[in-house]
């Protein structure tokens, strides 16, 4: 049996192709084991039947003895927590099938009930995270293309898109604990949408535009500013529309607003 050196300490019986190997047995003496994700310079991409049971009967293949220096009963009956290979691309029997029998086979003769937590990168879990990969990214594509276009896009706390409006017609912001009412010219009313997600994550997604924070509860599309106005210690922002307020701007934020208004 050959030896090598690894994290853990494993028995296992393989089969060696050109592109990848194959598990067909893993045996460990360890509590806690970690399947390794390459043997000889090759990806571990199989995972075959009954691999880990420890019921399951000798299989033909070539014999491997990996070893992180440690020593014990060699039946898998004290495995407690298994990382598999993140390379897994097929488990050729569900795995907790396998540890389900393990479990039941080290009860009846130990009666001891314990917990098997397992980490695995099965080929389901990589195609749902490449999924999530490709719509966000779709998303952000979406945001750019939007954002070329003159659109600035709004979404909830979810990601779904609630609101697309041209920068010339979006007015301000206007915070309400955990919901946000967004200002926004209609033809020549100014509207409003409330939509369920912060201010403060709202003024994240828009960093790159020129709607930016001017107070604590408000953010206003500086484009839209006509006056700056003062009032004893207190400064305002004017938009010259009717039936759309003056938007207040905080001593924390006054800096900023005035440097763009200087520009």
């Amino acid at each position: 049996m050959e030896k090598i050196y690894g994290v853990s300490n494993w028995q296992l019986t393989i089969r060696r192709a050109e592109d990848h190997v194959e598990i067909l047995r893993a045996v460990t003496c360890d509590a806690k084991a970690i399947l390794p994700d390459t043997l000889f310079d090759l990806p571990v991409t199989v995972l075959g039947s009954y691999a880990l049971s420890p019921m399951a009967k000798p299989i033909v293949g070539e014999e491997i003895h990996v070893s992180s220096g440690g020593d014990g009963e060699w039946s898998n009956r004290t495995l407690q927590e298994l990382t598999l290979p993140s390379t897994l691309t097929e488990v050729q029997r569900d795995i907790w099938d396998a540890f389900e029998s393990s479990l039941q086979f080290t009860s009846l003769i130990l009666f001891i009930p314990y917990i098997v937590s397992i980490t695995a990168f099965t080929l389901q879990d990589r195609n749902r995270r490449l999924r999530e990969i490709e719509d966000d990214y779709d998303k952000a594509m979406q945001e750019r293309l939007a954002t070329t276009r003159g659109l600035i896009s709004f979404y909830d706390e979810r990601g779904e898109l609630q609101l697309s409006v041209t920068k010339d017609n979006l007015l301000y912001i206007e915070s309400a604990d955990n919901y946000i009412y967004i200002w926004y010219m209609k033809g020549n009313l100014p509207k409003k949408l409330m939509l369920r997600n912060t201010l403060k994550r709202t003024a994240e997604l828009l960093v790159d535009t020129n709607v930016m924070r001017c107070h604590r509860g408000y953010m206003v599309n500086m484009e839209q500013v006509k006056v700056l106005r003062r009032e004893k210690e207190n400064f305002y922002l004017e938009l010259g529309i009717e039936g759309v307020k003056d938007i207040p701007v905080s001593k924390t934020y006054g800096e900023t607003v005035l440097k763009w208004l200087s520009m």
